[in-house]
């Protein structure tokens, strides 16, 4: 992994309830993932009032589903936290979170692995969301797309993990839209998510890489 020691990093998280004890995957900082409309790239300190502006204007999407917002905190709390959790992402070689940027220059979601880990094999958990002022413009599922066909790419190419897993409340038909368009399949399993204080039970679904 190629450290770094500056504060400019990724964001937003999904709460999620299986701890992963494998080793820690390396994972380059890179280049930034560039699709047909999006850039996926680290967060960074000088996208603070455009992250915000999104929050403030998505909070009541983002909140009941994601819980993005832990309790007392403000808008600027919350870039705080997701910035540092970025970094520490990168460094520690766990977690890689990215935000979606238009040719504009305007943030249109974030799409993260999180939990990433080597043992018996290499896994990560994926989430993402979606700019309120971006729905039904095929945002999500181009990002879903971008970063899960590079997380299960094979190396040099990708990061070569086997699996993805999303955890996806089953009254959001978007996200299980998203998935499926990212390769993902919905299994048997269920799993209760820890989302703006309550214990809501989500679909496990699963992308597996077609190097295994």
């Amino acid at each position: 992994m190629m450290k770094t020691h500056s504060p400019n990093a990724p964001a937003a998280t999904l709460l999620h309830t299986r701890p992963h004890h494998a080793s820690p995957v390396q994972v380059e900082a890179g280049n930034p993932l560039r699709g047909e409309r999006l850039t996926l790239r680290i967060l960074r300190e000088s996208d603070r009032d455009e992250y915000i502006r999104v929050l403030v204007l998505s909070r009541h999407i983002l909140q009941p589903s994601l819980g993005l917002w832990h309790p007392g905190e403000s808008d600027a709390d919350v870039f705080a936290r997701h910035l540092r959790l970025a970094w520490e992402g990168e460094t520690h070689a766990h977690a890689l979170r990215r935000i979606a940027v238009l040719p504009c220059g305007r943030i249109a979601g974030a799409f993260n692995l999180i939990s990433l880990a080597r043992g018996l094999r290499f896994e990560a958990q994926m989430n993402w969301w979606v700019s309120a002022d971006q729905l039904r413009r095929g945002i999500g599922r181009e990002g879903a797309c971008l970063l899960a066909d590079h997380a299960t790419a094979d190396f040099p190419v990708g990061m070569g993990l086997h699996t993805l897993s999303a955890s996806i409340m089953p009254s959001h038909q978007a996200s299980r839209r998203i998935a499926a368009a990212a390769g993902f399949v919905q299994t048997s399993e269920r799993e209760t998510v820890l989302v703006d204080g309550r214990w809501i039970w989500h679909e496990r679904w699963v992308r597996q890489s077609r190097i295994v």
